[in-house]
């Protein structure tokens, strides 16, 4: 019979988490700030999420360039006690113009920072792969639907000649874009026209 195991109580394992001091004071230019060594967990998933984000614009297309700047600004306001202007450009200015980032990077715990960053980069780049399958199903669909308009069209005009093929398509191409249905439509006018004439022929004998 196994042995029962004497597992810590988690008051005790949390009295030992509360001696890790998790806030500190520091001064940087003369400015006094408070720096978090650690994220909470909603918060280190709200950042991997923005920064993730921030990579893909509206459009679609993929940003890499956006990916340094954002975690530096994540680091900035979510670690320290930063207030940063609305104007994106002054962000970006204010996240390279000064060591900022450097200074509160070196008060952290570098192991979750490495993980958070690691998790962007993996969640961009699953986001990226994402995308190519999209585009080849649709590319995809595409060719099918081109396979599918060949082969229509290879039935439809297999008896034609090709001086009535010509002349169907000097009939049809009237300066509009061509469809599958008025290919169709224009063959089987040519074929009733055809019929019809050799009705009256046959009137005629």
């Amino acid at each position: 019979m196994s042995k029962e195991i004497k597992r810590i109580s988690v008051s005790a394992f949390e009295n030992i988490a509360k001696q890790a001091t998790n806030e500190s004071t520091v001064v940087w230019e003369g400015l006094e700030l408070n720096i978090r060594s650690q994220l909470p967990f909603d918060e280190m998933l709200a950042f991997v999420s923005e920064v993730t984000a921030s990579c893909f614009f509206e459009d679609g297309s993929y940003a890499p360039e956006m990916m340094d700047f954002m975690i530096r600004r994540g680091v900035l306001y979510r670690y320290a006690n930063f207030r940063l202007p609305q104007d994106i450009n002054k962000q970006y200015w204010l996240a390279y113009a000064t060591d900022a980032v450097e200074f509160v990077y070196n008060h952290i715990d570098t192991h979750q920072f490495q993980a958070i960053t690691t998790a962007i980069r993996e969640k961009v780049e699953h986001q990226c792969d994402l995308m190519v399958s999209e585009s080849q199903q649709k590319l995809n669909a595409l060719l099918s639907q081109f396979d599918s308009f060949a082969a229509n069209m290879e039935q439809a005009f297999s008896n034609v000649s090709p001086d009535e093929l010509r002349n169907l398509v000097s009939v049809i191409n009237n300066g509009e874009p061509l469809s599958e249905k008025k290919i169709v439509e224009a063959y089987a006018d040519h074929l009733r026209a055809n019929a019809g004439d050799v009705d009256d022929k046959h009137s005629e004998d």
